[in-house]
């Protein structure tokens, strides 16, 4: 099988993949990971760079291939785009962690994480997930006040992981 085309740019190396997307990678990588195809395959919401193994019996996640991640922890893409794998772009990390960087499920009430209306309150409240346990931060007239809060408490308890909302167009 004919490997797919690598372009390199400066210390940065683009790998084809399938469905017409690419991977970033750092140059210095190449070697690691240069002589795979590697396809294009979407897990929760974002698209990750993947490949069989030779006997097709196990997937291999560029990702964790890069970090060479230890089988028994995660590895987190910081700005939770999942073709961006540069190293400063990767950490390893613990499952509980990677979920702290999760960005904001679809289809709730509020265009924030860890906000949502409560119609019966007429006001927007903050819930936030400490070790699984939903924490009610408190109700808000304000809904980017409400996603502030939000912030504010999730860099108090995720730290570098946490996935904070953008405010700077509101």
């Amino acid at each position: 099988m004919k490997l797919k085309p690598i372009y390199v740019l400066g210390d940065k190396a683009f790998i084809t993949l399938t469905k017409g997307l690419f991977t970033e990678i750092d140059k210095c990588d190449l070697p690691k990971v240069g002589g795979y195809n590697w396809c294009a395959t979407k897990s929760s919401k974002t698209f990750y760079a993947v490949r069989r193994t030779s006997n097709n019996k196990k997937s291999i996640w560029m990702h964790r291939e890069i970090v060479g991640a230890n089988k028994c922890n995660d590895v987190d893409h910081k700005n939770n785009n999942g073709l961006y794998n540069v190293r400063s772009n990767l950490r390893e990390c613990t499952h509980r962690q990677n979920t702290y960087n999760q960005q904001k499920s679809k289809n709730k009430s509020s265009t924030y994480k860890g906000v949502y209306f409560k119609k019966s309150a007429k006001k927007f409240v903050v819930m936030i997930a400490i070790d699984t346990k939903r924490t009610h931060i408190g109700y808000f007239n304000d809904e980017v006040a409400a996603a502030i809060a939000y912030n504010k408490a999730a860099l108090l308890h995720f730290g570098e992981f946490a996935y904070l909302n953008d405010i700077s167009q509101s």
